[in-house]
């Protein structure tokens, strides 16, 4: 399993912040948006639909935040962010949908027909689709009126969806740190969101993510880059695929099968026997260092042995 990401966006921080809930350990690989690596060939091929966060497992693809999160649900169901009870369930996803609806969606309107970085792809993806700069300060206007509803409903629930911390608070906290981006503040003269985000700020998760990732678009330390990945077609089912060969090579069977083999042989032949599988155990780390681009390099020599 290996999530393609570019974390300080905020599709991609919504399911880091939820895969820092859940606690899992999970790989990834680091794709540059601002260096449009999410739109040659390479990565196409990967995703057609151009876009970050996508979540790779078994060879197949799920794209789209949500289905990411309930993936993840089920594959870790504690603990519950998209509610208990049938009613929790219910209201998480009524909060949940009318933050995306209402606060992200008009955050991501406003920016995408603003920004000179996606001048002619005003929707996420590979289309081309003229901005339309009518649709920036209407995007404003809904962003402040969003945050005036999460206001009010933050005066009287302890969390978004009530009482209990779930997705729908992530996805607020995402929106409200996406805002900053068309200069919207969602905290300015609203106590009760100022006061939930401080109480968010000290979630361990949160500190982690924000810990992780700087101003710069830095990303997660434990990624390996996109742009280094060289295995052929650059896919990450061959790097997962390779790299579960690769243990599979470096375990005990190797030894196991050594041992039957010069159990009733003299010294020497265990020693040239262990020779040979030295060299194999080299070819192993050779394969791992290509796969990470690693600019290490392992010599040995020993008397000739043919």
């Amino acid at each position: 399993m290996i999530l393609y990401d570019y974390p300080r966006a905020p599709n991609p921080m919504r399911v880091n912040l939820f895969i820092n809930e859940k606690n899992i350990e999970i790989k990834r690989v680091f794709v540059d948006l601002s260096k449009h690596e999410n739109l040659k060939p390479k990565f196409l091929k990967l995703n057609p639909y151009g876009t970050v966060p996508f979540l790779s497992v078994k060879g197949q693809i799920i794209t789209e935040t949500i289905a990411i999160c309930r993936y993840l649900d089920c594959i870790k169901p504690s603990p519950k962010l998209f509610g208990n009870s049938s009613l929790e369930q219910a209201k998480v996803e009524m909060y949940r949908r009318k933050v995306e609806f209402e606060g992200m969606q008009s955050v991501g309107e406003s920016f995408r027909n603003s920004s000179k970085a996606f001048k002619g792809r005003a929707i996420a993806g590979p289309s081309k689709i003229a901005q339309i700069p009518a649709l920036i300060e209407r995007g404003k206007i809904r962003a402040e009126a969003f945050f005036d509803f999460l206001n009010k409903t933050l005066k009287t629930n302890s969390y978004v969806a009530g009482n209990k911390f779930s997705i729908a608070d992530i996805d607020a906290y995402v929106t409200l740190s996406f805002a900053k981006w068309i200069k919207v503040d969602g905290t300015a003269k609203r106590r009760h969101i100022g006061l939930w985000k401080t109480k968010l700020d000290k979630r361990k998760a949160f500190k982690k993510y924000n810990n992780q990732n700087s101003e710069d678009g830095g990303g997660n330390q434990s990624s390996i880059s996109w742009s280094n990945i060289r295995a052929s077609g650059s896919s990450d089912f061959y790097l997962d695929e390779k790299m579960k060969s690769i243990k599979m090579k470096s375990s005990n069977k190797w030894y196991d099968k050594l041992h039957e083999r010069y159990k009733n042989n003299s010294e020497t032949d265990i020693r040239i026997g262990f020779y040979f599988t030295n060299d194999k155990r080299s070819k192993v780390k050779l394969e791992i260092n290509l796969l990470m681009n690693s600019n290490l390099v392992e010599e040995k020599s020993y008397k000739d042995y043919s």
